[in-house]
């Protein structure tokens, strides 16, 4: 925070370098690995100023056609999302007042800075009038938080296969080369996506989540949609526990306890009404499951964890939760062996989660708490990291010994396959939260962002408030998708890394955002304008390739990525990328400009550029005609065509899925 206004007779205080290093500002500066920003709860110990603002800009609220007014306990859907649509409003005031605040202040320091140099006969440098930075900063700062509170509404598209419904088109369908308009989401306002393996699931403006595709292990949340749903279902039960461990969180209006004895909460088929539920503002996918954070910092969990033998295992519901799965097979599962079929708390997360991301079996959230007074910002990891991912070390096997294994009479692991495994272990030390740990030892630093792949998973933190962003990784290895370490060895299969190590190729960068595929990472720095891959690439998963490389050629040392080239092979200069987002095997960047462009392994047309030769691979960077499947459809129904303006996009296994806004 800027030092207070002085006497002219003092020495001056040089103003902060920036001020966004005020503790009072909201850090919204990154955004989660499939695209959406940070989220923070600024609802406690806010300057008295910024406070007196929100006051009042929550009055003006009332005033806004569609909103409820304050006071307002309306229990119907409509009358909910117009509640909840409100709260946004006041999230978004109430962040702008604390970032305009801590500029007024860095603005008045600076010219107290510059009259006490003119009194004094003193030098005034270049740099004491030049504001440049600093305002584009605030510029910047400034529409993350609208991003985050305000975001652009869309309509959702999707692209490649539909066998399990991943498309949310009808089941004669079987693929979809260009994105194509899934009608069953029109005017729901959807502000994100992401993808699974073989499903998807959106939130909308108003904190609805819905889900479609695959739901062979229970990560549609839905027991309602089925084995497979080519429609999304609207997924319900985002009660939190009264046992969290957090401390300090906003009190949600209802917690299961508060439907203790009440037997119609215990049915897992209920579609709660919307005032019992949480407001989802962010969702994430792993390969078989989902995690769902709400505007108060919880995170909930659907879906499985699967171990390298394909045995399901889950996250421990709250003792208070009430619901009984009715099917007896699954009843008869102690957690954390078996899957979730609907949403339960992770209560066990201590502390207001900001962000969260997935691997294809883990869960990751960064996390802020307050330690003996201190506020941390840290990330923590649960399920089955049995690579590193989890990036703390975990001492026990999952599985059991081959002789521990023989001791197992026969029938009892054919009635019971989990006896082979160390299920006490695999709930205390894997499926339950857990600090995430630096391989230097230092546990203080402010974690920014992850970004999960595959199996591994990378980070951006600072030393301190306003240190630089640095890159960390963990996980596996094998294609040098965790980046070069100092301890790395030149040659054979780099080693896998169960702590987070410094990626030190990036010393010096200032980064804005970080994703991972499967076996592979990409890293865009501050400018927007740098693009960097590495890790596996024998796909054209780093787009640097002109055809198919042998099978696992990897990059241990980061490459550029261009997004076009002249006539003669050579690059052009990036235009400003705004976002970037990994499948499988194939990535894509998006422009401020509103240019989308994809690259890498799409079989099935996950990749959006329609029917061109090998259209399994694009081995470079190609721009994706984002309508041109929608207007053919529309020339056909005599409609005229529509443009569109893309905010999101991400990938799953062998489909994508966007949110755009047609026009």
């Amino acid at each position: 925070m800027p030092a207070p206004k002085r006497k002219h007779a003092e020495s001056p205080t040089p103003p902060s370098s920036s001020f966004l290093t005020s503790k009072d500002v909201p850090n919204n500066d990154n955004q989660h690995p499939h695209g959406q920003d940070h989220e923070q709860d600024f609802l406690h110990e806010k300057p008295r100023s910024a406070r007196k603002l929100v006051k009042a800009a929550s009055g003006r609220l009332s005033e806004v056609p569609g909103l409820a007014s304050p006071g307002s306990t309306g229990t119907s859907v409509e009358s909910q999302g117009r509640l909840r649509k409100k709260y946004r409003l006041e999230k978004y005031y109430e962040e702008m007042a604390i970032l305009n605040r801590s500029f007024v202040e860095y603005c008045k320091q600076a010219k107290h800075n510059i009259l006490y140099k003119l009194e004094n006969s003193l030098e005034i440098l270049p740099e004491d009038e030049d504001f440049t930075e600093e305002a584009q900063q605030y510029i910047d700062h400034a529409a993350r938080i609208k991003r985050r509170w305000t975001p652009t509404t869309g309509d959702v598209l999707s692209f490649g296969t539909n066998e399990f419904g991943q498309l949310a088109q009808s089941d004669d369908v079987e693929e979809r080369k260009r994105p194509c308009l899934i009608t069953t989401l029109r005017n729901q306002d959807i502000v994100q996506v992401a993808c699974g393996g073989l499903s998807n699931v959106v939130v909308s403006e108003v904190g609805k989540v819905y889900t479609w595709g695959c739901n062979d292990d229970g990560n549609l949340g839905c027991l309602r949609a089925g084995e497979t749903a080519y429609v999304p279902f609207n997924v319900s039960g985002f009660v939190p526990s009264s046992r969290e461990t957090a401390v300090g969180l906003q009190r949600p209006n209802y917690t299961w306890s508060d439907f203790r004895g009440l037997e119609q909460f215990t049915d897992p088929m209920l579609e709660l009404a919307p005032k019992y539920e949480e407001t989802i503002v962010s969702v994430a996918a792993g390969d078989c499951h989902c995690l769902a954070l709400s505007i108060t910092g919880r995170v909930y969990f659907f879906g499985a964890y699967k171990c390298r033998e394909g045995q399901h295992w889950s996250d421990v519901p709250p003792e208070d939760d009430p619901r009984v799965h009715p099917v007896e097979e699954q009843r008869m599962r102690e957690p954390p062996t078996g899957k979730r079929d609907w949403p339960i708390h992770v209560w066990q997360l201590g502390g207001e989660a900001i962000q969260i991301d997935c691997c294809y079996s883990i869960s990751a959230a960064v996390v802020k708490r307050t330690v003996n007074g201190v506020q941390k910002q840290e990330l923590f990891t649960w399920g089955l990291g049995e690579c590193g991912e989890l990036a703390r070390p975990v001492f026990t096997p999952i599985k059991k010994t081959e002789d521990e294994i023989l001791q197992i009479p026969d029938d009892d692991i054919k009635a019971n396959s989990y006896l082979k495994y160390r299920v006490d272990k695999v709930k205390s030390d894997y499926v339950k939260p857990g600090l995430a740990l630096f391989a230097d030892g230092v546990q203080d630093r402010i974690v920014e962002q992850v970004a999960c792949g595959g199996y591994h998973i990378l980070v951006l933190a600072r030393d301190s408030e306003d240190g630089p962003c640095e890159l960390y990784s963990a996980g596996l290895n094998q294609h040098g998708q965790l980046g070069p370490h100092d301890d790395d060895s030149k040659e054979g299969t780099p080693a896998n890394k169960d702590t987070l190590h410094k990626v030190l190729y990036f010393d010096g960068i200032d980064i804005k955002k970080i994703a991972a595929g499967e076996h592979f990472s990409l890293v865009l720095d501050s400018t927007g304008k740098n693009l960097y891959g590495f890790g596996r690439h024998d796909a054209g998963q780093l787009g640097r390739l002109e055809s198919l490389a042998p099978l696992g050629t990897f990059a241990r040392e980061p490459v550029t990525i261009y997004l076009e080239y002249n006539a003669d092979g050579t690059p052009k200069e990036n235009p400003v990328i705004r976002d970037i987002s990994c499948g499988g095997g194939h990535s894509f960047a998006l422009t401020e400009g509103g240019d989308l462009y994809s690259w890498g392994y799409g079989p099935s047309g996950a990749l959006g550029v329609g029917n061109i030769g090998n259209e399994e691979y694009v081995f470079r960077p190609m721009k994706v005609d984002v309508t041109s499947g929608v207007n053919r459809t529309r020339q056909k129904k005599g409609e005229l065509p529509v443009s569109a303006s893309v905010q999101m996009v991400a990938g799953g296994g062998q489909h994508s899925v966007m949110v755009a806004t047609l026009q």
